[in-house]
């Protein structure tokens, strides 16, 4: 008897974690497919003209 309980116990919290699991993944999906990004079409066209070098955009030595 113990031992039904158990394993009931145990394959509803194994199904209710996959079921929470799943959808905070396809939470986490569409989120990501439906955020804003930049165009970048026009960051290549509207960006800079000139590159600058990583220790002077960063600051590194300073």
């Amino acid at each position: 008897m113990l031992t039904n309980l158990l394993a009931t116990r145990t394959i509803v919290g194994l199904l209710l974690s996959a079921i929470i699991g799943g959808g905070a993944a396809a939470v986490a999906g569409v989120s990501l497919v439906a955020s804003q990004s930049p165009n970048d079409a026009s960051a290549i066209t509207t960006g800079p003209a000139d590159t600058v070098p990583a220790n002077e955009l960063l600051g590194y030595g300073e």
